[in-house]
């Protein structure tokens, strides 16, 4: 698949819904010690809000596990889960916030998942931050989503220009 983007995705109404709250004080933010995939030694961090962790590969010992609880905060992305082309099943869905660094950095190639599915980041803001696929970027723009391949390597970048960048990393069948 080649990745392209859709500029206004969501509803100026649905849109501020969103950012209204993931903007705001009260959503809470965990931190993680890695933006990739965990694998390597990285000196950046970020801040991760889980809005929905599905099944993302069947255990090894063949127990299930017990089913993903949402996110209190779910219901304002159930527009935007809703226009995802070809959407059957949510895998996985989490609030990314990457912190303004003094130059752009850019965090080690990864793939999300090696199970074969559909990706897409929706930007949440406006920033000179992006993704990179193949070595192109493609720029964080707000009410824009990016849709690509996410078993093949990719990385994202932060921000210089405003104090966060925020997007909604997506994969789903």
């Amino acid at each position: 698949m080649k990745p392209y983007t859709v500029d206004n995705f969501l509803s100026e109404e649905e849109f501020t819904n969103i950012t209204g709250v993931v903007g705001g004080p009260d959503i809470d933010w965990h931190y993680s010690y890695s933006i990739s995939d965990g694998s390597q030694e990285e000196d950046d961090m970020y801040f991760i809000h889980m809005l929905y962790m599905g099944l993302a590969e069947m255990p090894k010992d063949g127990i299930m596990p017990p089913p993903p609880k949402n996110s209190d905060y779910y219901h304002l992305f159930e527009p935007l889960f809703a226009k995802l082309p070809d959407f059957k099943l949510l895998m996985r869905a989490k609030i990314n916030l990457y912190g303004r660094t003094p130059e752009i950095v850019h965090h080690p190639d990864h793939i999300d998942m090696k199970q074969e599915h559909k990706g897409a980041v929706f930007s949440l803001n406006t920033c000179n931050g992006g993704t990179v696929i193949d070595g192109q970027k493609f720029d964080s723009v707000g009410n824009r989503i990016l849709f690509f391949d996410p078993t093949k390597p990719h990385h994202s970048t932060s921000t210089t220009d405003v104090k966060r960048r925020l997007n909604v990393n997506i994969n789903y069948l």
